[in-house]
């Protein structure tokens, strides 16, 4: 897609719901190299207005897929499982614009304290992508991906607090 072409880009966001699941299982199976359980992605769905596509007219192109954890204070943590966007449809902010709507909608909430997410170790593109968005790396875990076979298998634990 032309650089002309990606400026005139009509893009829609709506949270994503059962009616999107399979959509959702189709584009992070071109995203990603790890294959996603139904149960997490029924999980995710709880969740309305943290979980969210990007559209391009019917045909979902990004997405950010997250669930909220319980502490034993009261307060939640939200944590990322996925945020992808179509090869041919990034550089247009939409990766950026899921993300900052994910984080706007969970400040609506003041029991979401933090936002974490796990980022291989070798991914520096999308280490920097989260760093700009104020997100830290706070630890490494060895051997977070052996399951999976990916190489390295290490990941970084990112973390704001919001």
């Amino acid at each position: 897609m032309s650089a002309e072409e990606k400026s005139v880009l009509q893009i829609t966001f709506q949270p994503l719901t059962e009616r999107n699941l399979e959509q959702l299982k189709t584009l992070n199976g071109v995203i990603f190299p790890i294959n996603y359980q139904d149960k997490l992605y029924r999980e995710c769905m709880l969740f309305e207005g943290l979980t969210q596509g990007a559209f391009h007219g019917d045909s979902l192109i990004g997405a950010v897929t997250v669930r909220l954890e319980q502490q034993q204070d009261g307060t939640a943590k939200l944590c990322f499982i996925t945020l992808g966007v179509l090869a041919a449809y990034r550089g247009c902010s939409i990766g950026s614009q899921l993300l900052h709507r994910t984080l706007e909608a969970a400040q609506q909430d003041p029991n979401i304290v933090e936002a974490y997410l796990h980022v291989q170790t070798s991914n520096e593109e999308a280490i920097r992508f989260y760093q700009r968005a104020g997100f830290k790396v706070s630890e490494m875990l060895t051997g977070y991906y052996r399951k999976n076979r990916l190489q390295p298998p290490d990941a970084y634990v990112l973390r704001k607090r919001l």
